[in-house]
């Protein structure tokens, strides 16, 4: 994580901001610089040019059940509906785009909205039923330094 990459699909360097693992994983990449300095626009512009769906998703401004599911009674069961954002990338994912979902001010957020993005993660799964494709979806998990 200490290091500064090229990004090929950009075709440029840029040395503000450290990134940590690799789209080509399923395991999230992490992006870290200061706030202001267009992590989310590069981002986007590289989303476009590689023709993927992107979802940007401010974690501080989401509480939990955003990731986790809304619970809703189901007869003497308890169901997570997921949000809208998240089944739109599902239902990408499932049609054969490939989809990124930037998990921004990831640092920032409270820790029980860390922990929902972390399992959402390491499960790859939305609400109960929906299994996110390892193969097309990815998570860039984007952090501000702490000052």
């Amino acid at each position: 994580m200490n290091r500064i990459i090229a990004l090929p699909y950009l075709n440029a360097v840029t040395p503000c901001v450290r990134i940590g693992g690799s789209l080509a994983q399923p395991a999230a990449a992490l992006i870290e610089g200061q706030p202001g300095i267009g992590k989310s626009a590069m981002n986007n512009a590289a989303m476009k040019f590689i023709n993927a769906d992107f979802r940007d998703i401010v974690l501080s401004t989401h509480e939990p059940p955003d990731i986790g599911g809304y619970p809703w009674p189901n007869g003497d069961r308890v169901h997570f509906l997921p949000a809208d954002w998240l089944v739109e990338a599902y239902e990408s994912a499932k049609a054969g785009r490939r989809v990124v979902i930037m998990l921004d001010e990831y640092n920032w957020s409270p820790p029980a909205m860390q922990a929902a993005a972390a399992r959402m993660i390491l499960e790859r799964r939305v609400g109960a039923q929906m299994q996110l494709d390892p193969e097309l979806v990815r998570f860039l998990l984007v952090i501000n330094p702490m000052e």
